[in-house]
């Protein structure tokens, strides 16, 4: 058995408990939405680079698109988390992508990272993280600098609806 659930460097919700459960039960997970719908690309410095139809995640304030969500987003920690992880990544000389997809298989019970090239670039790019080879040390530090992010988004899985409308509960 797997689970196929959201999980990325910018969206951890899982780690409060689904995460744990999972591999408990012996269930294997199958990430999706792994470079966080582009924004671990490394192209998007502010919230007002990003296309707006990337902008009804949690992520983003729900007063700049037509968000199903409802909630204040987190604009800043996101944004704080993406500057961070550039200077990780430049410092270490990992591309982020290509850190970011192989911080996934760093994570207990992950078995498959599923990505979704726009081009065959990004393919090639995203194809980098199967030889990325983190240290234990770069790994932490990718973690604790999507921390703060991680307890603003909170516990709710679902990248689309507040907690009272999720598609997961």
């Amino acid at each position: 058995a797997i689970h196929q659930l959201p999980y990325s460097l910018l969206w951890r919700a899982i780690e409060y408990g689904i995460q744990q459960e999972t591999v408990d039960s012996g269930v294997g997970i199958i990430c999706y939405s792994t470079l966080a719908q582009g924004l671990l690309s490394g192209r998007f410095d502010q919230a007002e680079d990003v296309p707006s139809n990337f902008k009804v995640l949690r992520f983003f304030n729900s007063e700049r698109v037509e968000a199903a969500h409802g909630e204040k987003g987190c604009e800043k920690e996101t944004f704080e988390a993406i500057r961070s992880l550039k200077e990780i990544c430049a410092e270490a000389g990992v591309p982020m992508p290509a850190a970011a997809l192989a911080w996934l298989y760093h994570q207990p019970g992950v078995q498959c990272v599923l990505t979704g090239p726009r081009c065959p670039q990004r393919l090639v790019e995203n194809l980098e993280a199967l030889e990325t080879r983190l240290s234990p040390r770069l790994a932490e530090q990718m973690t604790a600098a999507t921390d703060k992010l991680k307890a603003c988004l909170g516990k709710n899985p679902d990248m689309w609806m507040s907690e009272e409308e999720s598609r997961f509960f």
